[in-house]
């Protein structure tokens, strides 16, 4: 915002300030074989020493470690970068997912599977697995999952269903396909924006194909603007995992 003003100095003032989270990076700190995660430090400076699974009122409110150290949405180039590589990011957060160490029903950790389709991962099959097979679920189990805080639970279902999730601090909207085979969105501006996947079922659940407007589309996220010009983007959903953004 401040760029956008011409406050150049404002600007590189909390630019550089938004790097600070390394400062509480404790790449000593290891969990279930894998190092390195956001921690408090103690008055004179030194990592506090905890279970990185250790959970409420420890090191954050309403959360532990291992979920915290996935919330860094305005730098993922450099949260893979910390955690050893795309490689090793891709490995641990299948872990984090698989050993249920990511709770949805709190909103610190309802961006986390879209890590999967950013760019700096190039995953979105794994989003789609994992959206599909851990998230979506609890919704039948538990109705809400989580506190619906201003429509939060509420508000992620809906995404989650639709096929696209808005990623914060940005203007872009994570693709993982949807399970409504078409779903009509009334937007502002007197437009629609259109989202079709004629082949959505509980076995397909992987994007195969991604159309806007008629045209390929090969990008793992589509953009506020894009939305709003309304259109049509059309899924193509399938039962195997492919990586269609290398299509």
């Amino acid at each position: 915002m401040a760029k956008g003003l011409g406050k150049k100095a404002d600007y590189e003032t909390y630019l550089k300030r938004s790097s600070n989270w390394k400062n509480i990076w404790n790449q000593e700190a290891e969990s279930d074989g894998f190092s390195g995660f956001i921690m408090a430090k103690k008055q004179d400076g030194s990592f506090d020493e905890i279970d990185p699974k250790e959970h409420t009122d420890k090191h954050f409110y309403e959360g532990t470690c291992w979920e915290y150290s996935y919330e860094i949405p305005h730098d993922v180039p450099g949260l893979v970068e910390k955690m050893g590589g795309k490689q090793q990011f891709v490995r641990r957060l299948q872990h984090a997912m698989d050993e249920h160490l990511i709770n949805f029903g709190n909103e610190p950790s309802f961006m986390t599977p879209w890590l999967f389709a950013h760019e700096s991962v190039q995953r979105p099959d794994l989003t789609s697995f994992y959206i599909r097979t851990e998230l979506l679920p609890l919704y039948t189990r538990y109705d809400l999952p989580g506190d619906d805080d201003q429509g939060a639970m509420a508000s992620l279902y809906v995404f989650a269903r639709l096929g696209l999730f808005p990623f914060a601090g940005t203007n872009k909207y994570y693709l993982h396909g949807a399970s409504f085979k078409k779903a009509t969105i009334q937007l502002e501006n007197g437009k629609q924006f259109i989202i079709n996947a004629p082949a959505a079922s509980p076995t397909n659940i992987y994007i195969k194909s991604v159309r806007l407007n008629k045209k390929p589309f090969h990008q793992s996220y589509i953009t506020q603007d894009e939305i709003m010009q309304g259109g049509v983007l059309d899924f193509e959903m399938s039962s195997e995992p492919v990586n269609y953004t290398n299509n």
